[in-house]
């Protein structure tokens, strides 16, 4: 209900797609606006480098740039950190604080997800600054939901999590019979319900401190989950079918018209589309393309605007 009712705020485009099946080399697409064959991280042991990202150009335009994630491949030691003033990892399930100090405001969670959200609420409520703030929250809420228990069944004994067997029928490497299948579908649809409830009060905060009306918000991800049953891998990575690389991509913000587009996006198009939508110029050469048009104009000034075109040029479009 939350996602929904901020999809329904904002601008949803229903063919948004990852560079990649997994999480580094889509991140570094998302923050440089390079596809993976000109960025090159590609592989565990590749990191970020001297890539101009997006955050870096906010930062040199006076915003205040303040990231918190759940670490892995989007850790600061992949240089993911570069153009953040603070860059706070999830450490530990057991962490009660942070390199940093920041407030935790409430009690400890072991859900990563909650423990996200509850850091970065703390620190928007002890923020005390006027420069504009671009903040960027990562959580794996649920990308290792195949560690979660398994639906009770009626009259049945709480289940013991299995997350070595999940994962082994998830990669191939055992059968999954037709029941772990609806387990780990019920698992995945879980994860989601447990995200959407923990993003309610943090976006509730966003709306009360800094307002919607003038606070643009994405929300998406950066890689799909596989489950198709036909596909020899249905975890994600090692292939490159719809599953795995459509995601969810919607925007919402002060001049963003409600609606849904059938426009072909790329998570290489989030970096020049926010800094179009602030208002800074971006010099550096990347492969994105922004999507702001879409979000402000109706679909008959879009129809009216195809019409007027040359003939060569429709037929490119």
């Amino acid at each position: 209900p939350v996602m929904d009712g901020l999809a329904e705020r904002g601008h949803v485009f229903l063919r948004a797609y990852s560079t990649a099946p997994w999480t580094l080399p889509s991140h570094v697409s998302l923050f440089t606006g390079l596809y993976p064959r000109h960025h090159g991280v590609v592989h565990p042991k590749h990191a970020f480098g001297d890539l101009s990202s997006f955050v870096q150009t906010l930062r040199e335009h006076g915003y205040q740039t303040v990231g918190f994630g759940g670490g892995g491949y989007v850790s600061a030691r992949y240089g993911f950190k570069r153009g953040f003033e603070i860059y706070d990892e999830w450490r530990d399930k057991n962490i009660t604080s942070s390199p940093l100090s920041l407030p935790r405001g409430g009690k400890q969670s072991s859900d990563r997800t909650r423990n996200l959200f509850d850091r970065a609420i703390a620190f928007l409520r002890s923020r005390d600054s006027d420069r504009p703030l671009f903040l960027f929250a990562h959580t794996y809420a649920v990308h290792d939901y195949f560690h979660r228990l398994s639906p009770r069944k009626d009259g049945e004994a709480a289940p013991t999590p299995d997350p070595k067997g999940n994962l082994n029928c998830l990669l191939g490497v055992t059968p999954c019979s037709d029941e772990k299948w609806r387990d780990l579908e019920s698992m995945y649809e879980d994860g989601i319900d447990e995200f959407d409830r923990d993003l309610r009060p943090f976006l509730e905060l966003i709306e009360s401190t800094l307002g919607l009306s003038n606070t643009f918000v994405i929300l998406l991800s950066d890689h799909g989950e596989g489950f198709d049953q036909g596909r020899s891998r249905i975890h994600h990575g090692g292939r490159l079918h719809r599953d795995q690389l459509q995601v969810p991509l919607v925007v919402v913000g002060p001049g963003v018209e409600p609606g849904r587009s059938d426009e072909v996006v790329s998570l290489v198009d989030v970096r020049p589309s926010i800094l179009e939508l602030v208002g800074v110029m971006d010099d550096t050469e990347h492969d994105g393309r922004s999507f702001v048009a879409y979000l402000h104009r109706s679909l008959l000034s879009r129809l009216v605007s195809f019409v007027t075109q040359p003939a060569a040029q429709r037929a490119v479009k």
